[in-house]
C-alpha cells in the first residue's frame, strides 16, 4: 500500500468514526426519551452531556473501524486485483545445435546413386516443448557445394534431446565429382569442410531461431565411402 492510499484510508476512518460519534451520542440523549427506558441506565445516559459522550464515542467508533479495516485486509477479496504470474520468455541460449558424436558426416559414392546425410543432435534445455519447422544444411567443400533440407517437422520435449536429426540428399554428378576431387587433396589435412546449419520453430513461449558453424578436417571425417 502506497502511503497516498494509507493516508486516504485514515482520512476515511476519521471521517466515519466522527460521523459515527455524532450519531451514537445522539441516540444516547434521544434513546431512553424515546423507548422510556427506566431505571438507573436511563438516568445515567440522560444525564451524560453530549461534550462527555462524545469523545467515548468517537474512540469506541475509531477502534472498532480499524478493527474491521485490519479483518478486510488479512482476507482475501474477490474486489483485489488479482495477480498473475506470467512465464519466463524462451531463452534462444537453451536450444543448442551440435552435430551427432558418431558419423555426423556420411558421403557415400559407393551406391547406384552418390549421397550425402547429416545427422545433427537437438538439444532442448528450456522448459517447453518446442517444435522445430524448418532446418537447413549448408555444407561447404571449399566453396558451396550443396545444401539438405528438412523433410518433414520434429518435435523436441522440455528438458530432452533428440540425437537422431538425419538429413539426407542425392549428389549431382557435378557435385560428386567436385567432392572426390576436394577429398583426394585433403590427406594433408589443410582443407576442411563447413556446415553452416540454421534452424528456427514454434513453441507454447514464442518462436526461435538457431545458427551454428562447423569445420571438420579430413581427419575427422569418418563417413566418406568411396
Amino acid at each position: 500500500m502506497t502511503r497516498q492510499t494509507e493516508r486516504s484510508s485514515h482520512a476515511w476512518s476519521y471521517f466515519w468514526s466522527v460521523l459515527g460519534s455524532l450519531t451514537a451520542s445522539f441516540l444516547l440523549t434521544i434513546f431512553p426519551k424515546v423507548v422510556g427506558v427506566a431505571g438507573t441506565f436511563g438516568r445515567v445516559v440522560e444525564s451524560v452531556p453530549l461534550w462527555v459522550s462524545f469523545p467515548f464515542t468517537f474512540l469506541a467508533a475509531l477502534g472498532l473501524i480499524s478493527i474491521l479495516q485490519m479483518l478486510f485486509k488479512s482476507s482475501p477479496s474477490r474486489l483485489q486485483t488479482q495477480e498473475y504470474h506470467f512465464p519466463e520468455p524462451l531463452e534462444t541460449a537453451d536450444i543448442v545445435i551440435d552435430l551427432r558424436s558418431l558419423a555426423p558426416l556420411v558421403v557415400l559414392f559407393t551406391t547406384q546413386l552418390p549421397e550425402i546425410a547429416v545427422t545433427l543432435r537437438v538439444a532442448n534445455f528450456s522448459d517447453y516443448d518446442i517444435t522445430v519447422t524448418h532446418l537447413k544444411v549448408s555444407v561447404w567443400f571449399g566453396q558451396p557445394t550443396t545444401e539438405l533440407t528438412l523433410d518433414a517437422p520434429f518435435e523436441v520435449g522440455a528438458r530432452t534431446e533428440k540425437d537422431d536429426v538425419f538429413m539426407r540428399k542425392l549428389l549431382e554428378d557435378s557435385a560428386s565429382s567436385y567432392i572426390k576431387a576436394y577429398l583426394a587433396r585433403s590427406e594433408d589435412w589443410t582443407n576442411f569442410i563447413a556446415l553452416d546449419v540454421t534452424m528456427s520453430g514454434t513453441s507454447t513461449a514464442g518462436s526461435f531461431q538457431r545458427s551454428r558453424h562447423f569445420e571438420l578436417r579430413s581427419h575427422d571425417i569418418k563417413g566418406v565411402v568411396r
